[in-house]
């Protein structure tokens, strides 16, 4: 997965789904983020830290790609 980000992004536009929400705060010194994806009937949501707003968030995305992409072969 060389841009977990935008291959996130470009799963958000090919299904018409809401634009995922992240959720970035210091903790102890590092980024957090936080991935939430709304679906009709349920909620994605993934969590990482690191050392850089950009290095969370595609920590993030890479770990909610796999996830997202399960839930949507078993709903189309």
């Amino acid at each position: 997965m060389d841009n977990p980000v935008g291959e996130l992004m470009g799963m958000i536009q090919k299904y018409r789904l809401k634009k995922p929400d992240f959720q970035f705060k210091k903790n102890q010194g590092q980024w957090q983020c936080t991935c939430v994806i709304t679906l009709e009937d349920t909620q994605l949501r993934e969590t990482a830290l690191g050392a850089t707003k950009k290095e969370v968030k595609t920590q993030t995305a890479m770990a909610i790609v796999p996830i997202l992409k399960e839930h949507l072969q078993k709903v189309h």
